[in-house]
């Protein structure tokens, strides 16, 4: 028998032709690459990705669970997701809008406003009035998009998606609040720590933290994480960190003390560390790479 081979999804990957945003940021107003990418094999995706169906109907396996598209379906994805559309399963109109977004992109902003209710997956069909307000998002990032050679480009599609974000977290609360109750247990867990971790994570880097606050031992709560998810607890604490830290240290002129002392690290020199070692250069040679 096969064995499935999971590969990594990149916003480049969905970005081809623009260098200014290609590891940033992805707006498509077709499917067809994101199913020709998906319908072979699952992939996991390394980036938030907001989906929304206009038209037709299709099938998507999301970690294992089949999720049926239809006209007004919006689908959110955080990264860690294993992702595959089923091809007996897609119409030949069917017709999905994406967005594909790094976490580095958002890290300057409050990234919590970009993962529904802090869990993993965020899934369910607008009514009217939100699919409008849905829409004319998208329609407003991907004129901003489009325009390649605007001046402030990237400053002004990251404020864009904070502010329309702040709209579109208010309408999936609206839906996936009623959901809550109908979590499975681990579902729950992974999404209780999702919450802790967006919290967190800048001040607290121990796993044990984590699951303390969710009264279970820290190996179950290693293992539920990087079953569920396919990182560890801490990846997916370093994860952020270093996102946030490389666009602070690319957009300010904050000092590495000044970073060490943001997440709580003792001094410059042991985040200078850390830094290097998960990025492969220190942070002042990347604030200049």
């Amino acid at each position: 028998m096969k064995s499935k081979v999971i590969y990594t999804l990149e916003v480049s990957h969905l970005n081809l032709a623009d260098d200014n945003l290609k590891n940033d940021f992805a707006i498509s107003d077709t499917s067809e690459d994101i199913i020709g990418i998906t319908i072979e094999h699952p992939v996991k995706i390394n980036s938030l990705l907001v989906g929304i169906c206009t038209k037709g109907k299709g099938n998507i396996t999301v970690n294992l669970k089949s999720m049926p598209l239809s006209e007004r379906d919006v689908i959110a994805l955080s990264p860690g997701t294993i992702i595959q559309y089923e091809p007996d399963e897609i119409s030949s109109d069917f017709f999905m809008k994406y967005m594909s977004i790094s976490l580095e992109f958002v890290s300057a902003f409050d990234a919590s406003y970009l993962y529904p209710d802090a869990r993993q997956t965020s899934y369910f069909k607008a009514d009217i009035e939100e699919y409008k307000i849905v829409m004319k998002l998208y329609d407003n990032l991907l004129e901003k998009y489009n325009h390649k050679d605007g001046l402030f480009r990237r400053q002004i599609i990251q404020h864009t998606l904070l502010s329309g974000m702040y709209e579109f977290a208010l309408i999936e609360k609206n839906h996936t609040s009623l959901d809550a109750e109908n979590l499975t247990k681990i579902e729950r867990l992974v999404w209780e720590f999702y919450q802790l971790l967006f919290k967190h994570y800048r001040n607290e880097q121990d796993t044990s933290f984590y699951a303390e606050r969710l009264l279970l031992s820290t190996k179950y709560l290693s293992t539920i994480i990087k079953q569920q998810t396919g990182k560890t607890v801490n990846e997916w604490i370093f994860e952020y960190i270093i996102a946030e830290a490389k666009a602070l240290i690319k957009s300010s002129k904050i000092t590495i003390k000044e970073l060490a002392e943001y997440f709580n690290y003792a001094d410059a020199t042991s985040f200078g560390k850390f830094f290097k070692k998960r990025v492969g250069m220190t942070p002042n040679e990347y604030r200049h790479f």
